[in-house]
């Protein structure tokens, strides 16, 4: 019976590695999606004359190209949504909030 047990553990195990694999690759594939050159660029965040269509939590006067951005909608978003995997892995650093691989920052 012991080894029966163990084989159920294991497969739902495998299953669990499966289920989150496949929704990681569903993430993947929305944020290619998302992330398109086109949808970045697109009207929705950019006038006609070249300039943002959204806020910015300016700290000069003129904007920088970091603030910009750092602040566009889309970016925004994927960006709180990678965090918020990397924390749910287990892999996010607790005192400074970044992803470290091999000792160096990474977001």
């Amino acid at each position: 019976m012991q080894g029966s047990e163990s084989g159920t553990g294991e497969r739902d195990r495998e299953d669990k590695k499966h289920v989150e694999g496949k929704r990681f690759m569903d993430l993947l594939l929305q944020a290619r999606e998302e992330l398109k050159v086109e949808k970045l660029f697109g009207k929705e965040y950019w006038g006609s004359d070249g300039m943002w269509a959204y806020e910015i939590d300016q700290k000069e006067e003129e904007a920088t190209f970091w603030q910009i951005a750092d602040q566009h909608p889309l970016l925004r978003n994927w960006l709180g949504r990678v965090r918020d995997e990397v924390r749910k892995a287990g892999i996010m650093n607790a005192e400074d909030g970044f992803v470290r691989i091999g000792g160096e920052r990474q977001i």
